[in-house]
């Protein structure tokens, strides 16, 4: 099964102009980005919600921001991801706490 799924194409069979759905961010760094796409294309993120756009470098970039993704960036995100612990989530909790009650 592909990553990716193609759920429409334009009006003409020579179109180049292409939608597809992904399940994760991560996903977008394994969609196409040669000459059977062209910029404007776009991608759904089921699990964010978010949009992805093919822009003139050929990079998908998610809508609203200056964020390109590469595979490379792809992977780094999710081996940080995984590797922080639980301890480290509850200690960025209590870090923000002390902050706002130092704030009041």
């Amino acid at each position: 099964m592909n990553e990716y799924y193609m759920t429409k194409q334009g009006g003409r069979n020579d179109y180049k102009l292409k939608e597809f759905t992904v399940n994760t961010d991560a996903d977008i760094a394994k969609l196409p980005t040669d000459d059977s796409i062209c910029p404007g294309s776009s991608a759904i993120v089921i699990s964010s919600s978010e949009v992805y756009m093919l822009n003139t470098k050929k990079r998908w970039q998610k809508v609203g921001t200056t964020t390109e993704v590469t595979l490379e960036q792809a992977t780094e995100d999710i081996s940080e991801s995984s590797e922080k612990t639980e301890s480290e989530d509850l200690s960025d909790v209590l870090n923000a706490l002390k902050e706002i009650n130092e704030g009041e």
